[in-house]
Protein backbone atom coordinates (compact mmCIF):
# COMPACT_ATOMS: atom_id res chain seq x y z
CA UNK A 1 0.00 0.00 0.00
CA UNK A 2 1.42 3.25 -1.05
CA UNK A 3 1.99 6.33 1.34
CA UNK A 4 -1.22 8.17 -0.74
CA UNK A 5 -3.68 5.04 -0.25
CA UNK A 6 -3.17 4.94 3.68
CA UNK A 7 -3.40 8.94 4.33
CA UNK A 8 -6.98 8.14 2.06
CA UNK A 9 -7.75 5.73 4.67
CA UNK A 10 -6.75 7.45 7.73
CA UNK A 11 -8.86 10.26 6.40
CA UNK A 12 -11.49 7.98 5.62
CA UNK A 13 -11.78 6.59 9.17
CA UNK A 14 -11.12 9.75 10.81
CA UNK A 15 -14.38 11.62 9.25
CA UNK A 16 -16.51 7.90 9.86
CA UNK A 17 -15.65 8.70 13.41
CA UNK A 18 -16.67 12.37 13.23
CA UNK A 19 -19.98 11.23 11.40
CA UNK A 20 -20.23 8.38 14.05
CA UNK A 21 -19.72 10.94 17.06
CA UNK A 22 -21.66 13.71 15.74
CA UNK A 23 -24.62 11.15 15.10
CA UNK A 24 -24.33 9.87 19.08
CA UNK A 25 -23.96 13.91 20.34
CA UNK A 26 -27.45 14.76 18.47
CA UNK A 27 -29.31 11.70 19.55
CA UNK A 28 -29.27 13.11 22.83
CA UNK A 29 -31.85 16.17 22.05
CA UNK A 30 -33.53 13.61 20.09
CA UNK A 31 -34.17 11.46 23.21
CA UNK A 32 -34.95 14.95 25.16
CA UNK A 33 -37.27 15.41 21.82
CA UNK A 34 -39.50 12.12 23.10
CA UNK A 35 -38.86 12.10 26.97
CA UNK A 36 -39.87 16.20 27.49
CA UNK A 37 -41.64 18.66 26.33
CA UNK A 38 -39.02 21.01 27.35
CA UNK A 39 -37.09 20.40 23.86
CA UNK A 40 -38.18 21.36 21.03
CA UNK A 41 -35.83 20.83 18.28
CA UNK A 42 -37.56 20.82 14.55
CA UNK A 43 -35.58 19.36 11.68
CA UNK A 44 -33.65 22.42 10.91
CA UNK A 45 -32.46 22.49 14.45
CA UNK A 46 -30.82 18.86 14.29
CA UNK A 47 -29.78 20.11 10.51
CA UNK A 48 -27.77 22.83 11.50
CA UNK A 49 -26.26 21.09 14.86
CA UNK A 50 -25.14 18.27 12.66
CA UNK A 51 -23.14 20.53 10.25
CA UNK A 52 -21.82 22.21 12.49
CA UNK A 53 -20.40 19.14 15.01
CA UNK A 54 -19.63 17.93 12.06
CA UNK A 55 -17.36 21.08 10.03
CA UNK A 56 -16.30 21.28 13.57
CA UNK A 57 -14.72 17.68 13.98
CA UNK A 58 -13.54 17.40 10.42
CA UNK A 59 -11.42 20.53 10.80
CA UNK A 60 -10.26 19.55 13.89
CA UNK A 61 -9.14 16.14 12.83
CA UNK A 62 -7.49 18.01 9.47
CA UNK A 63 -5.64 20.17 11.64
CA UNK A 64 -4.25 17.64 13.85
CA UNK A 65 -3.04 16.06 10.60
CA UNK A 66 -1.86 19.06 8.75
CA UNK A 67 -0.43 21.39 11.76
CA UNK A 68 2.95 21.04 13.30
CA UNK A 69 2.98 19.51 17.24
CA UNK A 70 3.37 23.07 18.45
CA UNK A 71 0.43 24.87 16.51
CA UNK A 72 -2.04 21.94 17.52
CA UNK A 73 -3.18 23.13 20.76
CA UNK A 74 -3.48 26.77 19.76
CA UNK A 75 -5.39 26.02 16.72
CA UNK A 76 -7.59 24.09 18.42
CA UNK A 77 -8.28 26.13 21.07
CA UNK A 78 -8.85 28.71 18.56
CA UNK A 79 -11.44 26.71 16.34
CA UNK A 80 -13.69 25.53 19.64
CA UNK A 81 -14.11 29.31 20.45
CA UNK A 82 -15.09 29.77 17.50
CA UNK A 83 -17.99 26.45 17.77
CA UNK A 84 -19.15 27.53 20.92
CA UNK A 85 -19.69 31.43 19.74
CA UNK A 86 -21.58 30.05 16.78
CA UNK A 87 -23.43 27.49 19.07
CA UNK A 88 -24.22 30.30 21.77
CA UNK A 89 -24.78 32.71 18.53
CA UNK A 90 -27.34 30.20 16.94
CA UNK A 91 -28.74 29.11 20.29
CA UNK A 92 -29.96 32.49 21.94
CA UNK A 93 -28.33 35.62 19.59
CA UNK A 94 -25.38 36.95 22.25
CA UNK A 95 -24.75 39.88 19.85
CA UNK A 96 -26.37 39.94 16.32
CA UNK A 97 -29.62 37.72 16.96
CA UNK A 98 -29.46 35.48 14.28
CA UNK A 99 -30.62 32.28 15.53
CA UNK A 100 -33.91 33.42 17.98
Amino acid sequence: MNTTTATSLNYARSLTRVGLTTLILLSIPMLGNQLSSDVHWTLLDFAVMGSLLFVFGSVVTVAINLTPARLRLPFATAVTFAFVYLWAELAVGLFFNIGS
